[in-house]
C-alpha cells in the first residue's frame, strides 16, 4: 500500500475541506446518512479529494469499488462491469479523466445510470459543462471541488 492510500481519509466526515459538500445538512453527507446514493461528477483541481470522496463513498455504503482510467479504459472494461453490476448490483465505478471518455463510451453509461444499474462517479479538472456530452450530463449531478488549503491539510495529518 503506498503511503498516499494508507492516511487516505476512510470516512467521508473525514474528507479534507469540501465543507460546502460534507458537513451537517450537505449533499455527500447526507448520500450516507440515507445510503440515497446517486451517480455525479466531480470536478476541480487535482488534489482536492475526488477518489478519497469516492472511496469513503464505497466504504461507508458497503458498495464494491472500481475504478477506471478514461485514458486507457476499453469498451471491454466497462462493459465487464457493467455485467458483473447485474449480478452484484451495488458497485460503484469511479471513472478517473472522466472528460477523456469517447462519446460511444459515454453513451454505453447511458442506460446505467438512467436505472442506476452502477453508481458512477466521473473525476474531472476539466469543466464538465465543456467536455461531457450533453446526454451524460443531464443525468448526473456536478460538484465542483475546491482547492484545499495549507492549514487544512495541516490539521488533518496532525489527527492521524
Amino acid at each position: 500500500m503506498s503511503l498516499i492510500n494508507s492516511i487516505r481519509p476512510k470516512l467521508i466526515k473525514d474528507i479534507v475541506g469540501q465543507k460546502h459538500l460534507i458537513g451537517e445538512n450537505k449533499i455527500l453527507t447526507k448520500i450516507i446518512q440515507f445510503k440515497a446514493m446517486f451517480s455525479f461528477i466531480l470536478y476541480g483541481p487535482t488534489g482536492t479529494g475526488k477518489t478519497s470522496i469516492a472511496m469513503c463513498l464505497a466504504n461507508e455504503l458497503d458498495y464494491k469499488f472500481k475504478i477506471l482510467n478514461a485514458v486507457n479504459c476499453t469498451k471491454k472494461d466497462l462493459t465487464d462491469i457493467i455485467y458483473e453490476s447485474k449480478n452484484f448490483k451495488k458497485i460503484l465505478l469511479l471513472v478517473d479523466e472522466f472528460h477523456r471518455l469517447t462519446k460511444p463510451m459515454q453513451d454505453i453509461l447511458l442506460p446505467e445510470i438512467e436505472f442506476e444499474n452502477i453508481f458512477i462517479i466521473g473525476c474531472t479538472t476539466h469543466n464538465p459543462y465543456h467536455s461531457i456530452s450533453p446526454a451524460v450530463r443531464s443525468r448526473l449531478k456536478i460538484f465542483e471541488l475546491k482547492p484545499i488549503n495549507y492549514n487544512e491539510i495541516s490539521d488533518y495529518l496532525k489527527k492521524i
